[in-house]
């Protein structure tokens, strides 16, 4: 065989192999879609995946001057396990919707996505032979462009009107790279769709309607004698409202009438953590000694949100860990829960103390609550400590 024929031997062998390869984008076993890192949308969102039949099969057909390349795709699974995923990262509240007609009016919004779109970008045969040389011939390198293309759109809760809709593609160089690309785009059209202004006014109202049902329910609740349920109600609509918001106050008041008519005990979670908080207050050297103590008492008050010795004791953790803006918070809990309380004048001139004391700091004084989370657990007896207890003991501390 003359010399100056295996150069190019080679070079087609190469091309050959380069363009009959299987290159696979396969998503990796427990793959899952990075966090946003942001406080998800208060929405119960209903989740449209396109159908099965539109949904890429388990392998796609590329074409090349010599040959075919297989793209493998995502499975109908894995790209709905995803999908929810990223939904779950923006949203407090996912469901997967059958159909717009079924799903119309269940849900805060809709969210519908479009079955993803690869595209696979072969390399020319001078760059597999420069870069790979070779090797490549008989083993193959998964290299070669992909770009991932993702649609969505965002609908009201009747399906009858597009919000915002977003389309975002991505390109990798290298084919293992495609799932992060897909996660990207997709969190990218996401963050793209709920950032809209139309959107932003129609949350808004949908954020409003639904605060509305829930203290209606929690009112009804109320009056039939159901305590238990008018708490939890109440509780749900709590958390969802801005601290600003003058109706965080209000939900805060019905929720402590229905829990003392309804004489509800102290869950034992919210005295497991109550103790807690004492054992870090009795034993605390410092601000991160107190600092801790507080955040059992969060706990214990998230647990019960009706108990006010919770939300007095959180207020002096909270003094003692130098956060006077948030004691100040917990302290005006305090006495809407307990306004008859036997320390009430003091309590509020402590809060006056502590505002001051923000202030001075370059804080604010407070307007409102804190961003305490209530989460009622189902009642049992428990036996608590007095506020007298622990008021006497706070002052015999100092």
């Amino acid at each position: 065989m003359p010399k100056s024929f295996l150069p190019c031997l080679l070079a087609a062998a190469a091309a050959l192999t380069a363009c009959t390869a299987n290159r696979k984008v396969e998503f990796e076993p427990g793959f899952s879609v990075p966090a946003s890192r942001k406080a998800p949308l208060p929405l119960r969102v209903g989740l449209l995946l396109p159908p099965k039949t539109a949904l890429p099969s388990a392998a796609t057909r590329g074409r090349c001057v010599f040959g075919t390349t297989l793209l493998a795709v995502p499975y109908e699974e894995e790209f709905g396990r995803l999908a929810y995923a990223a939904a779950a990262d923006r949203f407090k509240a996912v469901e997967l919707a059958d159909d717009k007609a079924a799903a119309a009016g269940r849900y805060d919004a809709l969210l519908e996505l479009d079955a993803p779109r690869f595209t696979y970008q072969p390399e020319c045969i001078l760059q597999y032979i420069a870069f790979w040389q070779i090797w490549p011939m008989f083993t193959p390198p998964q290299q070669g462009a992909v770009t991932v293309e993702v649609s969505a759109r965002l609908l009201d809760a009747g399906a009858a009107r597009t919000l915002s809709e977003a389309s975002v593609s991505r390109t990798v160089p290298r084919t293992y790279q495609a799932q992060e690309a897909w996660a990207e785009a997709l969190s990218a059209a996401l963050g793209s769709l709920t950032s809209s202004a139309d959107f932003i006014r129609y949350r808004r109202t949908a954020e409003k309607e639904r605060l509305d049902r829930s203290e209606r329910a929690g009112d009804a609740a109320a009056g039939q004698g159901r305590a238990a349920q008018a708490v939890a109600t109440y509780a749900e609509a709590y958390r969802a409202v801005p601290d600003a918001d003058p109706a965080k106050e209000r939900l805060f008041l019905k929720l402590v009438d229905a829990a003392r008519l309804g004489n509800l005990a102290i869950p034992a979670e919210a005295q497991k953590h109550a103790d807690r908080g004492q054992a870090f207050v009795k034993l605390a050297s410092g601000a991160d000694g107190f600092a801790r103590a507080a955040g059992e008492f969060e706990l214990a008050a998230a647990a019960a949100p009706w108990w006010s010795e919770a939300h007095f004791n959180l207020g002096l953790a909270r003094e003692k860990a130098g956060r006077p803006r948030e004691a100040a918070a917990s302290f005006k809990r305090f006495l809407l829960a307990a306004p008859d309380a036997p320390e009430a004048a003091d309590v509020k001139q402590k809060i006056v103390e502590l505002e001051v004391a923000s202030e001075l700091s370059g804080g604010s004084a407070v307007e409102g609550g804190d961003d305490e989370e209530p989460v009622p657990a189902a009642p049992r007896r428990a036996k608590a400590k007095t506020k007298r207890e622990v008021y006497e003991r706070a002052r015999e501390k100092k």
